[in-house]
């Protein structure tokens, strides 16, 4: 499904929205998503093949958006926002992992669906060998038949070839997702970095979404302020630690789940044959009115710097 030259790239992020309709368009994409997963795959032994991942992982990001939704409705902003970081590194895999290379003039670390998914199965394999190793170093919780399993999967594991270097980190994969998708499918978008349109991209997403998520994932001192009212700003005034107040206006980070959900349908789509992107664009309600890449990068950057008590303190009056 290549590009038509206006990259719909996302439909209009309305910031400003009913809660209750964001929620209900999240709800009605993943719906679609499940609606559209096959009835039977594969069921492997120790790894399993592209055929079966790539709609665990679809099924998996649908799942995320209701939880999305969810919390949404209950006004748990922050919380939404880690779960949409989440979906952001499965879209960003399940993306990758359906590349083949096209392009001979620069080296990839991808190959191909097939054994792209086999090297990051071994990937993960040999990470729970290892924690489970650690696992029984400290605690000894491991009986004879586990333990056997571990044998069994380091000999299978021994037999597969893949490649030096180690599985790609997000932002790699972000890199090759632009390289190979990028200005082909809608929802990718081809730009480079200092560019409107670059916002939109794979590596955009990591800069922006899966960066700013990190503040509600990890413990950080800018989102803990939000729990103070009123808001502090080191002007020596007291304030009283409150739960999360729910507010009119849905965080944008969270709010763009949606389209981080419709970005994936392109793909299956590409790859797997669906036919779902076009109306998982409808249900969000502005299908015909895509968003122009300037307006997204002001929503994107005046969360990112101008919310109070999150991005930014002000000390003698000056923001910093």
């Amino acid at each position: 499904m290549a590009s038509t030259g206006l990259v719909r790239t996302f439909a209009r992020v309305d910031a400003d929205a009913p809660r209750g309709e964001i929620v209900e368009r999240l709800r009605g994409v993943a719906t679609l998503i499940e609606r559209h997963l096959p009835k039977q795959v594969p069921a492997g032994t120790f790894l399993l093949p592209w055929e079966t991942v790539a709609p665990t992982l679809l099924a998996r990001i649908a799942g995320q958006g209701r939880s999305i939704a969810t919390l949404i409705e209950a006004s748990h902003e922050i919380d939404s926002v880690i779960v949409m970081r989440s979906m952001l590194e499965h879209v960003t895999l399940f993306a990758w992992l359906a590349i083949t290379p096209d392009d001979p003039s620069r080296r990839w670390k991808a190959r191909n669906p097939d054994l792209n998914t086999e090297w990051w199965m071994v990937d993960q394999a040999n990470r729970e060998k290892r924690l489970t190793e650690r696992r029984q170093q400290w605690l000894g919780l491991i009986d004879e038949n586990l333990r056997e399993s571990i044998r069994r999967g380091k000999v299978i594991l021994k037999n597969i070839d893949t490649p030096a270097g180690g599985f790609p980190v997000v932002e790699e994969m972000a890199e090759e997702i632009d390289a190979r998708w990028g200005g082909k499918l809608t929802g990718w978008p081809d730009a480079q970095p200092q560019t409107v349109e670059f916002v939109s991209t794979a590596r955009g997403n990591y800069w922006t979404l899966y960066t700013h998520g990190n503040s509600s994932t990890h413990p950080n001192y800018g989102t803990i302020r939000q729990f103070l009212r009123p808001l502090p700003y080191f002007d020596g005034e007291r304030a009283t630690v409150t739960p999360e107040a729910p507010t009119g206006q849905v965080d944008v980070f969270a709010a763009i789940a949606g389209f981080l959900m419709t970005a994936a349908t392109s793909i299956a789509d590409e790859v797997l044959g669906w036919n779902v992107h076009d109306p998982a664009m409808r249900l969000l309600g502005r299908y015909d009115q895509a968003l122009a890449p300037r307006d997204l990068t002001r929503l994107i950057v005046t969360n990112l710097q101008g919310r109070d008590g999150v991005s930014y303190g002000l000390a003698r009056g000056q923001r910093f």
